[in-house]
């Protein structure tokens, strides 16, 4: 959903590739608190522990061996539970976007990037805070 958002806002289109970055995290973030996106994040939860349960079986096994085009379908939602917080748990993203030769990079959360060359570090994202 990040790359629709992104691809979808008005800064991108103009050619501000930061602020639609910075906008689409805060979106995104928007999106799974409604009741809707903790429905996804439980079916995905429901996902990693099947595909987690099936990766242990295997270990313990003896025989292992064009989205801008697209509407926002999120609508802001309104009525009994829309003030629903969301999980009580967070996460971490570190995105990359390369355009007309230029490289962005933004990241949420406890995770940073470090660009290298030849195993030389070449440039790295510093630790930042925002206050909302």
């Amino acid at each position: 959903y990040l790359h629709q958002q992104v691809l979808s806002n008005e800064a991108y289109a103009a050619g501000d590739v930061g602020t639609s970055l910075q906008k689409s995290f805060f979106r995104m973030d928007e999106m799974m608190q409604g009741q809707r996106g903790w429905r996804e994040l439980a079916i995905l939860g429901d996902k990693i522990n099947k595909f987690s349960g099936m990766i242990e079986g295997f270990i313990w096994s003896p025989r292992s061996g064009d989205s801008a085009n697209k509407p926002d379908a999120w609508d802001f939602e309104e009525g009994p539970h829309s003030d629903f917080p969301g999980p009580n748990s967070g996460s971490t993203a570190c995105v990359a976007v390369i355009r007309h030769k230029q490289l962005f990079v933004a990241n949420a959360g406890d995770s940073r990037c470090v660009i290298s060359r030849k195993g030389q570090v070449k440039h790295r994202l510093v630790r930042h805070f925002q206050v909302f």
